[in-house]
Order: C-alpha cells, then structure tokens, then sequence
C-alpha cells in the first residue's frame, strides 16, 4: 500500500520557487539537529525540562545555529518557570530475608521534593484508586499503589487528591494492560498532574508494579522505601527565535516548536526543532524574499513550568503572547510542529484553523498532492498552537497520530506507534522516520511560503458558522432563546459574505492586485479574533467550546433530571448529567476530590496561566446529585428538596446561558459589519 508520505513534491509545482525551496530541503541536516538537542540533558537518561541548566544551554546552541544559518534579530528571552529538575527515583522492597533490589522509577512534574529523605512505610494496594477501592482501608501514613490509565479512566489529579485527602503519605502509580506505558514492561511514562498535590509520587514500570501488586494480592505485607534526586525551584525557561525580514515587515509568519522534553525527547520534540531549522535554511538557501517577517521560533516550557494548576503545561506559549501582542495581533498563520518524524495516521491529516481549510485542501491540490487527506479543526490546547489559537491566531500543524484514540487510526497502532512511547525513555532516535520527516518540512515549508505570496489573506469563515449553526440549531434553543432564529440568520449571512469575500480574495492574488491587502488582511483576523477569544470558551478539558454550550447542557440535563424525579424513574437521566463536565466525580470520588478538581481548579486560587479567566462558571453539585444518587438507588423518589435545588442550578445556568448567548449575537453582528466592510476592499 502506498505511504502518503512517499510524495515528494518534485512534479508539477506551480512556481520556480517551489521549486527551488524544494531543492534546498537538506531533511538530513535537521535530523542532525535533533540528534544534537538530545545531547543536552540533566542526566544520563535525558530530561530538557524548563528552567534546568540542560533546557538553557540547549537554548544557547539552538540561537547560535539560527545565526549560523542566516536568520536574522537571533534573540533569547527569559520567562519565569516553577523548575522539576528531576534526576532519578527508586522503591526498593524491604525484606528480611533477601537484599533489597531498588527498582527504577519516574515521577510527575509539580510533585514535591523530599530532598535527601527517604520514605519508608507499607504499602496499601487500591486498585483503580477511586473512593470505593478505600472502604474499610486505613491508608493513614502509608504508602498507596494505584492501577493508572490516564488516557482511558482518570487523570492523576484526582487519584492523587483522593489519595491525599486519605492520609497517604507517598503515592506508587502502576499500569495495567492500557494506556500510555503499557507497551512494554520495562516503560516509564512521565505525565503532568495538573493539580497542586503536597504527597511525594513515583511511576513505576509495568513489570515492576506488578510484582508490588501480585505480592500485596496474595496478602502478602510489603513495606517499601521510596527515594527521590529532585530539585523544584523557581527559575527562568527561554524562547528563541530569529527572523527573515519581509517586504511587509509588521505582518507574521511564525513556525515553532518546543525544545523542553522528558527524558530524550527525540520526536517530542527535538525532531521539530529540526524541522523549524531545516525551513529556514532552505528559504535562506534558495533565496526566497518573503513578502512577510517569517519568524522561527523554539521554546521552552511546554512540556511542564507551571506547578499547581491545571494548566501545568505550555507556558512558554503563554510567556509569548504576553511578552508579544503584536504577534498575536499580526500573524497571518502559526505553523506548530510536533514529533514531526513520525507517522501513526493512514494518510495525511491536518489540524487546520477553520478559516483556513479551504486555502489549505487548495494548496495540497496545487502541490500535487493527490493522495487522501483529512482534517481536523484545533479542539483545544494539547500543544502550543492551542495556546495561539485561543487568541484568534489561524494556526495549523501535521497531525501524527491520536493518543489514546485507536478507532481514529482504523486498525492497529501497532508495535512503532508514537502512542507507544511518547513521554517514555524510549522516545529516541531509533523511531526516525526519514521519509516522514522531509515529507513534513517540504510540505509545511511549501503552505508558509503558498500563505505569504497571498497580499489577500483568503479567510474563509463559512466552516466555523456551520459549527456555530449547529450548535443552537435546536428545539430547545429556540425555546430558550427569543433571538435563537435570529442568531441562525445572522450566521448565515456571515456564510454567504465570508465566501464571496474568499473567491474575490482568490481573484485578487491570482491578479497581484494589493491595494487594499493590509487592511483587509486586519479585518480577516479581527474577526478570527472575535470567533475564538470572545465567542469560544475552555470546558474543564481544555477544549474550545461556543460560550453558551456548557451551561446549556446542565440546563437540558438538569430539566430531564427533574422530570424524571417527578415521574419516579431517573435512573437514565442521572447517568446523562453524569457524563456533563466534572460531574462523574460526584460518584466516583469524596467530596474533597469533587471540591478541588471539579470547582476551585477553575477558581482564583489557581496560579495565573493561559487558561485563567477562559471558562464558563461551573456549577457546585456535589451535595444534590449524591442525594439524587441515593434515593434513585433506594427507590425514593421523594425529592422536593433535591428538585428545589436542581431548579435553582438550573435558573443560574438559564442565566448565564442567556447573558452568553447575547454576547454572541452582539460578536455576530460585529463580524457581519467588519464583513461588509471588507466587501469595499476586494469587490471594486
């Protein structure tokens, strides 16, 4: 069967420059690049991680080898990190009868430190870690080993909280037979928390775990001790980046990747750095004079710089916008590169800003590319194009695979699979891809210098109201809200505006025509702008929702909840709310896990980071459906209270989902004005 990435470029481009660009594509020097970054570590088994000494002089080399190429304005620039400068953990079994044997393990970024301390204590085996597996258990000031599947059951937050609030004093995390580290036995992955947790934890391999938990199921008494080199501190993390000049120097192209990475880190992520450096050396190499300021960019702090928070991870991105609004403002496109040597997906598979579909499924057609070809719209923050997007930034990035998501990769992963070893040591540079990996830099080099020979930015937003169209398309959104039909309208005049503004636009490039451009170009963000950073909000998942769309699930579910509470059978209508954000704590979980995870995460109490400010209120739960839940067990259908309260959530849901829905329909009518203001520029 053919490989998509077997494609390489070299028939039936439509210009010299392609041409050229192509024929400058040195992949092997960005392999070398790679392979040079996994060379800076903190110890022999790797780690780049923000803030250490590894992570600073891997930033030095990278700004040195930019200037050695031919960029230009090379510039390093600190930002303040929360460093996990870990070395090396180990759990060692006490016995009397044979010599102990320390068993090599990780740990989790934000953890505390136990400095030169060493734990000792037995160990209490609670399966899957939920508040059922501690019944009639005393954890109390000892240590708990828990099954983990972060990818299919739950995140470490919890698990770890609930063995917090239990008394544990230290946390073994094992897996099963799913899940990140379960490929092999002797695999150790390294996942972010996304909580404050105050209890010392170590991940230990399949194999390993396994003798703990075979011990401990055969009654056996273990008492272990639990040793930990790491060093937390407050320190500095550094982005690097440097430029070719445009004839328009004030408008962007950024293409970027992180350099932080857990143990070796050569697809996540030293094999985009290789790809951001090889595009720019073939640019320079081939002589291309960009209409706009291309800027090439590498990062620290992806990976992990923010502890005690959810959103633990991508800080760098968020040190960017902050330290650069005028990126924010100007850039035209963000390209991210990620594990960009590595190829899970059946055939090529974008993940393309909405507006920027159609352009992009053009050039793949101009380019020659004739093979299959999916796509998929940015669904929230997983890397540090989330972070730009969130800011009406048009991002796009090569899609490698889909953690955790087998059915999306039709058959098997199989035994090479990045899901397979991402965040492990494994992560080396015997997964290289060559093929992949110059496909990648041809094909993303290509769409950069395709985007910026465009005066007129063809932003198309006829996709992102279709998705919009869908989300209020309902009956109940129409009983709920007055204006519902004329939201529909609106959004479908945006769509019939958004695509004659995109053919004409079409036109005018083919015309080299660029009267108008720059300020077309503006309006075509602004509203971008306008889509993503006051329309779009997180869910408690980080992903990109419509403002209105949380509190109108609580509302549906809470309504078929109570009628279901009336007619004395809500057993289906309990489980529907429970699959509503963070509800599904309520029964899993204590009180104190729901408390935390489900509520104050998304409070001021959390550090400030790219995610603060970025939600809808989440309502407080816990004590109405654990009421509900018991009596719908029992068969108790008396609940005037229970629907008193449900009917008081639900009032301040029908709030907020009114107060976010007229904030739309204002920011509809705001782009339908910069729409038909646009018209003026483009249609003469």
């Amino acid at each position: 069967m053919s490989k998509y990435y077997e494609n390489n470029f070299e028939h039936n481009l439509p210009s010299e420059i392609f041409k050229k660009f192509i024929g400058c594509v040195d992949s092997e020097y960005g392999y070398s690049v790679a392979l040079k970054l996994t060379e800076f570590k903190s110890t022999d088994r790797g780690f780049r991680i923000a803030g250490t000494d590894a992570e600073a002089r891997a930033g030095k080399w990278i700004a040195e080898e930019m200037k050695r190429i031919g960029l230009k304005n090379v510039t390093i620039e600190e930002f303040p990190v929360d460093c996990w400068d870990f070395r090396e953990a180990y759990v060692t079994v006490l016995s009397e009868e044979n010599e102990p044997a320390p068993m090599f393990a990780g740990s989790f970024p934000g953890v505390p430190e136990i400095g030169d301390e060493i734990i000792t204590g037995e160990v209490v085996y609670v399966a899957e870690g939920t508040a059922a597996y501690y019944e009639n258990l005393d954890v109390r000031d000892k240590i708990v080993l828990i099954d983990t599947d972060c990818y299919h059951t739950y995140w470490f937050d919890s698990l770890f909280t609930q063995a917090e609030i239990r008394g544990a004093k230290a946390i073994i995390a094992t897996v099963t037979d799913q899940g990140p580290g379960t490929y092999r036995d002797d695999l150790i992955t390294i996942q972010n928390m996304q909580t404050k947790i105050d209890t010392p934890a170590v991940m230990m391999t399949k194999h390993d775990g396994e003798i703990l938990r075979n011990a401990l199921k055969e009654g056996k008494k273990l008492k272990v001790s639990i040793s930990m080199d790491l060093n937390t501190r407050k320190s500095v993390a550094h982005y690097v980046y440097g430029m070719i000049m445009g004839k328009n120097p004030d408008k962007y192209i950024i293409a970027s990747g992180h350099y932080d990475a857990y143990w070796e880190g050569f697809q996540d992520n030293a094999s985009s750095v290789g790809s951001v450096l090889t595009i720019a050396k073939a640019m320079i190499d081939s002589g291309y004079e960009p209409d706009k300021t291309f800027i090439f960019m590498v990062n620290g702090a992806e990976e992990f710089g923010t502890k005690n928070t959810r959103y633990d991870f991508c800080t760098g991105a968020n040190a960017i916008i902050h330290r650069h609004p005028e990126w924010v403002k100007n850039t035209v496109l963000f390209n991210n590169y990620e594990l960009s040597a590595i190829a899970d997906t059946e055939h090529l598979e974008l993940n393309i800003a909405p507006c920027f579909v159609k352009i992009i499924k053009s050039l793949l057609r101009i380019f020659g590319y004739n093979g299959d070809f999916s796509y998929i719209m940015p669904k929230g923050v997983g890397a540090d194009d989330g972070v730009f997007a969130k800011q009406g930034v048009p991002t796009y990035m090569t899609v490698c695979t889909h953690f955790s998501d087998v059915e999306a990769m039709g058959e098997s992963l199989g035994e090479y699979a990045i899901e397979n070893y991402d965040h492990t040591q494994f992560d080396n540079k015997d997964t290289y891809n060559a093929e992949v990996f110059d496909f990648n830099n041809k094909l993303n080099g290509m769409i950069n210098i395709a985007v910026d020979m465009m005066p007129y930015i063809p932003a198309d937003y006829a996709q992102e109201m279709d998705m919009y169209i869908d989300s209020i398309n309902t009956s109940e959104m129409r009983a709920f809200y007055r204006k519902a039909e004329e939201l529909k309208k609106i959004a479908e005049e945006i769509k019939e505006k958004s695509t004659i503004l995109y053919n004409h636009a079409i036109i005018l490039n083919q015309s080299n025509v660029c009267k108008h451009a720059n300020e077309y170009v503006e309006l075509m963000l602004e509203i971008n702008r306008i889509v993503q950073k006051e329309m779009c909000r997180f869910d408690p998942f980080h992903q990109f929702i419509y403002s209105h769309v949380q509190p109108y699930k609580y509302i549906v579910c809470i309504d078929n909840l109570i009628e279901g509470l009336k007619n004395g059978d809500a057993q289906k209508q309990l489980e529907m709310i429970m699959c509503v954000d963070n509800t599904y704590l309520i029964a899993e979980f204590d009180k104190e896990v729901y408390d935390k995870i489900a509520i104050k995460e998304f409070s001021g109490e959390a550090p400030v980071s790219w995610g603060s400010g970025e939600h809808m209120p989440f309502p407080y739960m816990y004590d109405v459906i654990r009421s509900v839940m018991n009596k719908v067990i029992s068969q108790n259908y008396d609940c005037e209270k229970e629907i008193e309260e449900l009917q008081r959530i639900r009032n301040e849901q029908h709030r907020i989902f009114i107060e976010a829905l007229d904030r739309e329909y204002m920011n509809l009518n705001k782009i339908n004005s910069i729409l038909d203001n646009s018209k003026e520029l483009v249609v003469g």
